[in-house]
């Protein structure tokens, strides 16, 4: 067995394993089509191959690490196909560095399609730079944007941990959307202290329940709960 295969392997091994068997059939389905090299593997992302399976090549790229990978994952953002542009804005956040950074920024602010938005702007907080700031400041307060981006951009910006985000977050805890709500009081409990409860207080009376999402008011309760507990953290400090 190639070096190059063994990697692949052991990617799909240290996977869970109720997502393990999956991986391996997609894994297949690339020995399947020829790629052998790494070399292979970028020409097949960048192919005019079925589009889940190039999504599949772009997300092996991104967890091998290679920065080589970059202008390939980059054109797929520019791809027809909705899938294959979310899942390169989702594995370019895995990959990372400042060429990615940059590329996710211009995706969030100008993909025509507001789930393609979404992921990049969730990959801007799993890279987790300050760069990011402004882009996810604009996306939290563009008029008309999807809430689902809007939440994901209120949860990045708790992600990046810029204290710049504070006051951008408090402008959005009475906004018409539950979910951009909800994600607001989540990454305040992760960017603040206990000074920001009484902002939070009111909330508890709020018993929206955001799709897929516990309460907002139950949220707001485990937030103050937390800035509490760091407080107490810190007093003993």
């Amino acid at each position: 067995m190639s070096k190059f295969r063994k990697k692949m392997e052991a990617i799909v091994r240290q996977l869970l394993a109720e997502s393990r068997a999956s991986a391996q059939q997609d894994l297949d389905r690339l020995w399947q089509a020829g790629v052998k090299t790494y070399d292979d593997l970028l020409a097949f992302a960048g192919s005019e191959h079925e589009a889940d399976l190039r999504e599949t090549a772009c997300w092996y790229l991104a967890r091998l690490g290679n920065q080589r990978a970059f202008p390939t994952l980059a054109r797929c953002l520019a791809a027809e196909s909705v899938e294959l542009r979310g899942g390169a804005a989702r594995w370019l956040g895995i990959l990372g560095g400042d060429d990615a950074i940059a590329r996710l920024v211009q995706c969030l602010e100008s993909d025509p399609d507001s789930y393609v938005r979404m992921y990049a702007a969730h990959a801007l907080g799993v890279i987790g730079d300050k760069r990011a700031f402004e882009a996810l400041r604009a996306a939290l307060h563009r008029p008309g944007e999807a809430p689902h981006v809007r939440g994901m951009a209120a949860e990045s910006l708790a992600c990046i941990f810029d204290p710049r985000g504070i006051d951008e977050l408090l402008l959005v805890l009475d906004d018409p959307s539950a979910e951009v709500r909800y994600w607001a009081v989540f990454a305040l409990g992760q960017l603040g202290d206990a000074s920001l409860i009484p902002w939070l207080r009111p909330l508890l009376a709020d018993h929206e329940c955001p799709p897929g999402l516990i309460p907002i008011s139950e949220e707001v309760a485990e937030t103050i709960g937390e800035l509490d507990t760091k407080e107490r953290d810190r007093s003993d400090e």
